[in-house]
Formats: structure tokens, sequence, C-alpha cells
């Protein structure tokens, strides 16, 4: 889901290159976001079990992805659906159920970036195998 935030804070910053501390809808998200990760750092510094980062989470996230929901909910209506935000939004509330899974069991992180460092090696070599000319060359 953040990723989708990102793209859109990415594509504004480019338009609005020339005013400084334009904050948009998606840095909102992003905040939200950030708030979540805070917590998540929080678990792992103070090394808690997973019984315990659910009660944290429960604590804690709960009420933070509780209020995006309803912040996504209300912004929805106003952005246009196509637009990258609109997009964005979509994602995030078409897809959360599975988005706060998370949220029971201390075991399971918030996103999958472990899954994709491991496999980023096989996706970068396939590109580069692409040209190796032979497979004994590959």
């Amino acid at each position: 889901m953040r990723r989708k935030f990102v793209e859109v804070v990415k594509v504004k910053k480019k338009i609005r290159s020339n005013r400084k501390n334009s904050k948009t809808l998606a840095d909102d998200a992003l905040c939200y976001i950030s708030r979540l990760y805070g917590i998540e750092k929080q678990a792992r510094d103070e090394k808690l079990s997973p019984e315990r980062i659910v009660e944290l989470r429960q604590t804690q996230a709960r009420p933070i992805l509780d209020e995006f929901k309803t912040w996504s909910e209300s912004k929805q209506s106003i952005v246009p659906p196509k637009s990258l935000l609109g997009k964005a939004i979509e994602y995030a509330l078409s897809n959360w159920q599975r988005l706060i899974v998370y949220l029971e069991d201390g075991r399971l992180k918030p996103d999958n970036n472990a899954a994709e460092n491991a496999i980023r090696l096989f996706v970068i070599g396939r590109m580069n195998w692409l040209f190796a000319g032979h497979p004994r060359g590959g």
C-alpha cells in the first residue's frame, strides 16, 4: 500500500518542484504509514515477543489504522478515481482485510520487504542472464 502513495508523492514533487513544502494528501497517507512503522521499530528495539507485539499493535497500531481507513474513505469521494491518488486509496481500501492481518500475529510483518529482498538476486540475475548468449556462459 505504501508504494502506491510514494508513487503519487514522486509525481507531485516533479510537478511542483518550484514550490517548497506543498503537502499533498499522499503525504498525509504516508504520515499514517510512518506512524505504523514507528510502532514496528519500537517492537524491534524492545525485542518484544510475538505475544507482546500483538498487544502493542492492538493498542497503538489499530487506532492509527482505523483513523487511516476513515481518512481514506472520506478522501475517496473527493479524489478522482482514475488519478494516481484515487488508485492508491482504492487499492488500500479494496485490500484492507489483507492489510490488517498482521495485527493478529506478532510473527507477521506489515510489509513484504523480506520476501522481496530474498528474490532480488534472482530477478536481477534473470535480467543479466538474458544476455549471456550461451547457457554455459550464463
